[in-house]
């Protein structure tokens, strides 16, 4: 198809008149006929993706609402929920609050802030438990993690940890800030 369409453009006829011909649609009259349309195409989206994962997941925080899981726009007890109200951070006053070199505020595993499939942008008071969507709210968690967390507090999600920990046999004894995990008792 490609020797065709290149034949018949250096013939002087149009886009429109080789689509006719050979039965295809400009697009394709196009991609065989510019010169390196593949790689301009790919270098094209590369521009556009590039800071465009952590924007989407400060988008997708700041107008989460309890509709996404498939729920009415009201809060548990009952009370409606008022309007939203913006909030104007980007992901350059995130990465200031976070750092460069991000990790799990829960677990401290390194993330990879380009790697937007592997981490979640998290409420640390979740929004169900009335926490806000400000900046100050806003922290990493591996995308496991989170889901395994849902809305639980922090403290909350760390105590049920201990808890599953003891029943299957851990040992558990706190070192100042990291928690540490000895061998299962026999």
């Amino acid at each position: 198809m490609k020797k065709k369409i290149l034949a018949l453009r250096l013939e002087g006829k149009s886009y429109k008149e080789i689509c006719e011909i050979v039965g295809c649609n400009k697009a394709t009259v196009s991609y065989h006929c510019g010169n390196n349309q593949k790689e301009k195409s790919q270098a094209r989206q590369k521009r556009r993706r590039k800071d465009k994962v952590l924007d989407t997941k400060i988008e997708r925080y700041r107008h989460r609402t309890l509709y996404e899981k498939g729920r009415s726009f009201q809060r548990r007890d009952g009370s409606k929920l008022g309007s939203r109200k913006e909030y104007n951070f980007t992901s350059k006053d995130l990465i200031d609050k976070l750092g460069e070199r991000s990790k799990c505020y829960l677990s401290g595993r390194e993330i990879d802030l380009k790697d937007g499939k592997s981490y979640h942008l998290d409420h640390i008071i979740p929004a169900t438990r009335g926490g806000s969507n400000e900046l100050e709210n806003a922290g990493l968690l591996h995308a496991t993690i989170n889901k395994m967390k849902h809305d639980l507090t922090p403290e909350e999600f760390i105590s049920t940890c201990i808890e599953i920990l003891e029943y299957q046999g851990f040992k558990i004894t706190k070192e100042s800030n990291s928690g540490t995990v000895s061998d299962p008792v026999c």
